[in-house]
């Protein structure tokens, strides 16, 4: 949610890979999301190599590579980035594993916070068609808006356990 083109279109829902491939035995995968004709951070094409764990549960190697506009397949890329260093995939159900795990260590306050930062920008962003907010939006929206709603929890909670 919130990602943008450079044209300030919004993303599509959904984008399919073409250029699909998939080796059994290496567990690699190689595909191709093409903006074409728009472009994302400056990049029309994005060019994956994906290697996954054994459990297929996460991509342990590989890279992403960026490419400019009508750039051709000997083209240097604009930018690589490496699974495990600059981008992280998991499984949703390893990560909700993992969140389960965290969810755990996490004090109920904390968790009541979370649900109304959750929902308050979940809120700016229906109300806003989508359109991400400035950097003092968001602070207004965390550190203003979140916290006086936590605040007017917290106290309305307080009444009703003095009744």
């Amino acid at each position: 949610p919130g990602w943008i083109r450079d044209d300030g279109s919004k993303h599509p829902k959904k984008k399919h890979f073409t250029d699909v491939t998939y080796d059994v035995q290496s567990q690699t995968f190689k595909g191709t999301i093409d903006w074409s004709p728009k472009t994302v951070k400056g990049a029309e094409r994005w060019v994956y190599d994906m290697v996954f764990d054994q459990g297929l549960k996460r991509i342990s190697g590989g890279t992403i590579r960026f490419y400019g506009p009508r750039a051709s397949a000997s083209s240097a890329p604009l930018q690589v980035a490496h699974f495990g260093k600059h981008v992280e995939y998991k499984r949703k159900s390893a990560l909700d594993e993992a969140l389960a795990a965290d969810e755990k260590r996490i004090d109920p306050q904390t968790k009541q916070i979370m649900n109304i930062l959750g929902q308050t920008l979940e809120n700016y962003d229906k109300a806003s068609g989508g359109e991400r907010p400035s950097p003092q939006k968001t602070l207004q929206l965390v550190f203003g808006d979140s916290m006086q709603t936590f605040v007017r929890d917290v106290e309305a909670d307080r009444r009703a356990q003095k009744r």
